[in-house]
């Protein structure tokens, strides 16, 4: 796993295969039964950005807190949360946000599928991407935005990006031959909105 933080032109944290190859195997066990079509839904508006009527968004989704009433009994949830541990970075908002509460959502692209250019409804995100290899598709490469400076980060398998949920970003448009579509071999990206969580009344975080 390699860690590495920046500031331009936002502040931001990379982290380079974030998950051992156990871990990876024990996420990839759960994607492999979530990431069906009769399991995943195509976005709404309670569920994806929008402007007016149209959802800015094209790919299969699912959320995974949705499935299990404790996440324990999830590979993804029993281990994502080792994002948190990577959570360094001087940027006051960094520094001084306790990662202690966030939900996940897996989104599945195949051909001609992308993300419109949106915000997130979190305090940051933590977008983590999967794929088999070798690698069947193009695009799906993040765009960030912000005043009128852009950033593109290239998708890579078990690489992971954090940053304010705040900053503008897309996805751009995924292209795949015919023959490797529903089969699996499209780009999937987990992403964890985190949030400030409960305190009891101890002050601690619950």
């Amino acid at each position: 796993m390699k860690v590495t933080n920046y500031n331009d032109p936002f502040p931001h944290i990379i982290v380079d295969d974030l998950y051992n190859q156990n871990e990876l195997n024990l996420i990839w066990e759960e994607l492999n039964f979530i990431c069906r079509p009769n399991k995943m839904q195509i976005p709404n508006k309670s569920e994806s950005a929008f402007e007016g009527d149209d959802i800015l968004k094209k790919s299969k989704m699912i959320w995974v807190d949705q499935i299990y009433t404790d996440r324990k009994y999830s590979n993804i949830l029993d281990l994502n949360r080792k994002t948190f541990t990577t959570i360094s970075h001087d940027h006051w908002l960094f520094k001084n946000f306790p990662a202690s509460q966030d939900c996940t959502l897996i989104s599945y692209y195949e051909n001609e599928n992308y993300y419109e250019k949106h915000v997130d409804a979190a305090v940051l995100t933590c977008l983590t991407w999967f794929y088999k290899e070798p690698k069947r598709f193009g695009g799906g490469d993040v765009i960030f935005s912000i005043e009128n400076k852009e950033k593109i980060i290239n998708v890579k398998n078990n690489k992971c990006v954090i940053f304010p949920s705040m900053i503008h970003h897309a996805v751009t448009n995924v292209t795949m031959e015919e023959k490797y579509t529903g089969k699996l071999n499209g780009r999937i990206c987990m992403s964890q909105f985190l949030t400030y969580g409960v305190r009891d009344k101890y002050g601690n975080y619950i």
